[in-house]
């Protein structure tokens, strides 16, 4: 299918690069009638899938993301893949779609309206979760599927599974509804509001019609600055941050939301936003249903509700409800002190219980074969891989930095660096599992002569990079002709951090040539050329941080938790 990038929409490109290379679309032929009125025309559907559909068509599994999730389900539960887990892609055809109103591919604000030829943005019409499952529903039709083994979802995932259970209960066998209620609180409908009217409030909204140049980002970056901390407990932040300053006037808990909110605005729209949480409002199971003890006792299917004790979005209250009503089901007690997004957290122990619920053994870790080549996001912490080519006096001392400031990137912004490769001129060490840096000098000396970092031969140790969790290369040397080594990277889906300025000098087809390999394969290249006492001078995203690590997001910035 052709790509999902819109004419018009700046910051198309920027969510592109979380819509991993696996990804097809789906155009839904006719209209979609929607809940609360009106209809939209020419909706198109992006999802992915692993796993092969049986012959009876009956083998799917549904998984179904959160409020600023996408399909790349691989990616923020990639604990829940492989034999003996979750899901398992040997035995199940598991579909994970973008939902309707969503801005990774799938119809939503930033689509193009076909009456007017512009996007919607705040004229997007009103959806609920029942329009959206309607669309997964039409999806699935088109791929073919006849029966559901299992739906699964957390937050607004999990309120898309209850609504596949009332809406199509011939077709759903099973359900896995995670931190959620069966109708949405006040308190979770004014938590919403005050999130949008941040995004009201910014100048640039004008009342939904605002300029895609130029979108209302602090609104947004507010708003999620909010919903952050409704996704995690106190006795999380505290424990992590306390009161403990990130600067002399600013404290480590300011500087965390701050970036959080910063990474919202480079891969998420205002108006999409703005449309999923009041979708989120509209939920509740027992609308022009009847009684709500009523509608939950007519689900009569096997359900596994996943409650998580320190969640203050969605109290425990609200999934002790919905196990109650519905017959036979199954309680669960995470016991965490991660609040609300501790099911994206927790991930080996919520496999485990799904695993057991569906009657399969467990296994401690996940085997898929190689997650999405897309960005990690709406991940627990993310794992970055690093290749670093040189380590003389700026090489030496970006690894020993990398080394000190390990722990508190974890700590404060839930980035876990790994180095599983340093390149020298004698030799190229290399260990998917991470180089122990407080011994890389002894472990690269000790390692056998290969001779420089070159190709073709370092085709073979980007293979091995390109296969692990947001990987990039790290240039700090002065070598001739790393444009080519670039340009073999970007190919296999790793992201590029150069303090190398000969790349940047090449002649002018040569540089265009490089730049149309990173768009193309969605890669970052970021760069500076100038060092500063003997440090690669790099754009650290405003927050006090190795500058190597700087290289995964847009424009090559690490990218944190996106929460739910």
């Amino acid at each position: 299918m052709s790509s999902p990038t819109l004419p018009g929409d700046p910051g198309a490109p920027a969510r592109a690069a979380f819509i991993a290379p696996e990804t097809r679309w789906v155009d839904l032929p006719g209209e979609l009638p929607l809940e609360l009125g009106g209809a939209l025309q020419g909706v198109r559907v992006a999802y992915r899938a692993w796993g092969s559909l049986d012959a009876a068509g009956e083998n799917a599994v549904v998984v179904c993301h959160a409020l600023t999730g996408s399909a790349d389900a691989d990616r923020w539960w990639t604990g829940m893949f492989g034999p003996g887990r979750a899901f398992d892609p040997d035995r199940d055809f598991i579909v994970c779609s973008n939902i309707l109103g969503s801005c990774y591919g799938t119809t939503g604000p930033t689509s193009l309206n076909p009456q007017t030829g512009r996007p919607w943005l705040g004229d997007f019409p009103a959806i609920t979760v029942r329009d959206m499952v309607r669309a997964q529903r039409e999806l699935l039709r088109a791929l073919g599927v006849k029966r559901v083994r299992m739906a699964v979802g957390g937050s607004l995932g999990g309120m898309q599974v209850l609504e596949w259970a009332l809406s199509y209960p011939q077709l759903v066998e099973a359900i896995v509804p995670i931190a959620i209620s069966a109708r949405h609180s006040a308190w979770a409908i004014g938590l919403s509001e005050a999130q949008r009217q941040a995004i009201y409030a910014d100048p640039r909204w004008k009342g939904g019609r605002y300029d895609l140049a130029d979108p209302p980002k602090a609104g947004l970056a507010a708003a999620r600055m909010m919903a952050m901390c409704m996704y995690r407990h106190k006795s999380s932040f505290d424990e992590r941050f306390g009161r403990r300053p990130q600067t002399a006037d600013l404290f480590a808990m300011e500087s965390y939301l701050r970036y959080q909110g910063q990474q919202m605005v480079e891969r998420f729209d205002a108006a999409t936003y703005v449309a999923l949480t009041r979708a989120m409002d509209t939920h509740d199971v027992a609308r022009a249903r009847g009684d709500l003890d009523e509608v939950l006792r007519s689900i009569r299917l096997p359900a596994l509700v996943v409650s998580i004790d320190s969640d203050v979005l969605y109290v425990p209250e609200e999934q002790e409800e919905i196990a109650r009503g519905i017959p036979g089901a199954r309680l669960a007690r995470l016991a965490s002190r991660d609040g609300h997004d501790a099911f994206l957290i927790d991930v080996d122990w919520l496999s485990d219980t799904v695993a057991e619920f569906r009657g399969r053994a467990s296994a401690r870790r996940a085997v898929i074969s190689r997650p999405s080549a897309a960005p990690a996001r709406a991940l627990d912490r993310q794992e970055v891989s690093l290749l670093v080519l040189g380590k003389g006096k700026v090489g030496g001392e970006l690894l020993d930095q990398i080394a000190r400031q390990r722990g508190a990137l974890e700590r404060d912004y839930d980035v876990a660096v790994h180095v599983v490769g340093i390149a020298d001129r004698r030799c190229t060490l290399f260990d998917e599992g991470g180089i122990d840096l407080t011994r890389w000098r002894e472990l690269v000396g000790g390692a056998p002569g290969t001779g420089p970092f070159a190709l073709p031969a370092g085709k073979t140790v980007l293979d091995r990079l390109g296969r692990l969790a947001i990987p990039a290369l790290v240039d700090v040397t002065a070598a001739d002709g790393m444009e080519d080594v670039y340009a073999e990277a970007f190919q296999r889906g790793v992201h590029v951090v150069g303090a190398n300025k000969r790349p940047l000098a090449v002649r002018w087809p040569a540089h265009e040539s490089l730049a149309a390999a990173r768009r193309r394969y969605h890669r970052h290249h970021l760069y500076e050329s100038a060092v500063g006492a003997s440090l690669p001078v790099i754009d650290t995203c405003g927050v006090s941080f190795a500058p190597a690590t700087a290289c995964t997001g847009s424009r090559g910035r690490c990218r944190g938790r996106s929460g739910s």
